[in-house]
């Protein structure tokens, strides 16, 4: 975790630029929680919840965004921090979502 902070603080530390970290809740926040307190640049914290589970535990192509982004990031830099990529589809949904 210091690494990744570390190299976070490194790339935006003369950048100019505002950044978001965008939690996927709910498994995300722990880590995120670490990683906050790793992150000494400015930086602004909001999060989501988004499913691509069914009534089952089996994924599926439909995401659902649950709950959106409190903050408005148009203009800013966001970094996903997301715990578990299974197929990749819900990350590039929200991806594409925030474009």
């Amino acid at each position: 975790m210091a690494e990744l902070g570390r190299q976070i603080n490194e790339h935006y530390q003369n950048s100019g630029s505002e950044m978001v970290l965008v939690g996927l809740l709910r498994g995300s926040f722990m880590f995120m929680s670490d990683l906050c307190r790793e992150v000494q640049v400015p930086h602004e914290v909001d999060f989501m919840t988004a499913s691509s589970y069914g009534s089952g535990m089996s994924t599926t192509r439909d995401v659902k965004i649950l709950k959106d982004l409190d903050e408005d990031i148009r203009g800013k830099d966001v970094l996903i921090v997301e715990d578990i990529i299974d197929s990749g589809n819900t990350l590039s949904k929200v991806r594409e979502i925030l474009s």
